[in-house]
């Protein structure tokens, strides 16, 4: 949580500290980028499906991405798609307080954004988005617990891990900001891309859980809701102009 306050905080200052003095207006331009970050996702509800023996599930997620926008006029519409991942740590899976049986929780989720955009000049734009897509999350519970060796033969080691699947409509609502490092060129300003993405993701309900052999019944519903501060970095291009595909080529050929 204090690594998203920070990250907040940081996107202010890097806006008051870097506006140009000529804004453009409403701009057309591309990204393209990949992002990596943190997302404080409630987790801990799905303590309810460990047995007792089980390490702690924390909210902690790290997390990487891919993503693009396309720009309108100050409409943006875009798509983005992140790797979630969480688990046991090394100190968790070596203390004894924790039992014998971990767990690794894993996300996918792939959103198209829509927004506009606020603050919109020659190198700094600022949108916020709204989003909807589809989420699904793997949790691995697995026994670590010693076997031996009639155990092992007689095939009573089934059932030491599960990995339980649920998939979510999900809702994202977030802030983005894009530092374009490039100089403006016949109207044109492109080049090397930063930013930070900050955010927060609702999924609607759900118990249908599945797992390898069918449906798991009477299981917790569960949404994976939770905050989320990723760095970005890729390519931008934005134009006061609507940008042709040919572009240059098409301007020579007429001269």
């Amino acid at each position: 949580m204090k690594l998203i306050k920070t990250t907040i905080l940081a996107l202010v200052v890097l806006i008051s500290t870097n506006l140009d003095a000529q804004v453009l207006g409403k701009n057309y331009g591309k990204t393209m980028y990949t992002s990596g970050g943190y997302a404080n996702i409630d987790a801990e509800a799905l303590q309810k499906l460990m047995p007792a023996n089980a390490n702690v599930v924390k909210n902690n997620f790290s997390a990487m991405g891919f993503g693009g926008s396309h720009h309108i006029k100050g409409f943006v519409i875009g798509i983005n798609g992140d790797f979630l991942k969480s688990g046991s740590s090394t100190k968790d899976r070596f203390n004894k307080n924790t039992g014998d049986v971990t767990s690794k929780i894993k996300m996918i989720k792939g959103t198209l954004n829509f927004g506009y955009t606020v603050i919109d000049t020659r190198k700094i734009k600022l949108f916020p988005t709204v989003g909807v897509g589809h989420s699904r999350l793997d949790l691995n519970i697995t026994d670590e617990g010693d076997l031996t060796l009639d155990q092992l033969t007689n095939g009573e080691m089934q059932g030491n891990e599960y990995n339980l699947v649920l998939k979510n409509i999900l809702f994202d609502f977030g802030l983005n900001f894009n530092f374009i490092h490039g100089k403006e060129k016949e109207g044109i300003t492109k080049g090397f891309l930063k930013g930070i993405r900050v955010g927060y993701q609702y999924g609607l309900e759900s118990n249908n859980w599945k797992h390898e052999g069918g449906e798991l019944t009477d299981a917790i519903s569960y949404s994976p809701n939770g905050l989320y501060a990723q760095m970005t970095i890729g390519f931008g291009k934005f134009s006061k102009q609507k940008m042709s595909i040919c572009s240059h080529a098409c301007s020579s050929k007429r001269k």
